[in-house]
């Protein structure tokens, strides 16, 4: 099992368009949130599953300030504990009402919004972008690129090698203009987008999730 978002969902490019997760490519800056808990704009490196077809089961997170999140429900969200002070990341959907996600304010802070309600929702289109910080603001709500294992950093030290590829790959000659091509592509029709945003579910990942079940704890994975 994977994890993703809906592919209707939109994200925050660097340029202060929205743009919908079916329609993002590679190369795209979105908002993101940094090791400090700052928002910052990442660069997308790949897509870990994209399937626009595929029919999903969909965890959707509503905040009392308006914001919903649509995720599977083995997805990582991150959620702020006001008393302890912390941050904690959990399946979607361990998540339950009075919890505090972040979310992307007016100020450009990303502030605790409490969630309001909890809904299933059943719907076509999955994506799941991976940036460099392996966080992503999907529709203003903070959450990770990460799914089934229950560890933001391990997750995130597993797709180390994917980040490496990706910033020598940037070094090639041309690596700007394609950059620049795959930005100014909304619709995904380009030659560009085609090659870059592969259907299913990326080799990486099926090699990370097919690992994950020989060397992992139980209690480390998603049941």
């Amino acid at each position: 099992m994977s994890g993703c978002f809906a592919a209707d969902s939109s994200v925050l490019l660097e340029n202060g368009q929205r743009k919908t997760l079916r329609n993002l490519n590679i190369g795209d800056r979105v908002l993101t949130m940094d090791a400090a808990g700052q928002p910052v704009y990442s660069e997308v490196i790949l897509f870990m599953d994209r399937n626009l077809e595929q029919v999903e089961n969909f965890v959707q997170i509503h905040t009392d300030g308006g914001a919903t999140l649509t995720v599977t429900p083995a997805h990582l969200v991150l959620i702020w504990h006001p008393t302890e002070q912390r941050l904690e990341y959990m399946f979607a959907d361990r998540v339950q009402e009075n919890d505090y996600v972040l979310v992307h304010d007016q100020y450009d802070r990303l502030s605790p919004q409490r969630v309001q309600r909890l809904k299933v929702a059943h719907r076509p289109g999955v994506v799941a972008p991976l940036t460099r910080t392996g966080t992503i603001v999907v529709d203003s709500v903070t959450a990770s690129c990460y799914a089934v294992v229950n560890s933001q950093k391990l997750a995130h030290w597993g797709l180390a090698p994917m980040r490496l590829l990706a910033t020598m790959r940037s070094w090639l000659p041309g690596s700007n203009a394609v950059t620049s091509e795959q930005a100014k592509s909304d619709g995904g029709n380009s030659t560009m987008s085609a090659t870059t945003r592969t259907k299913g579910i990326h080799w990486y990942a099926r090699f990370l999730y097919a690992l994950k079940n020989i060397v992992l704890p139980q209690e480390w994975r998603y049941q």
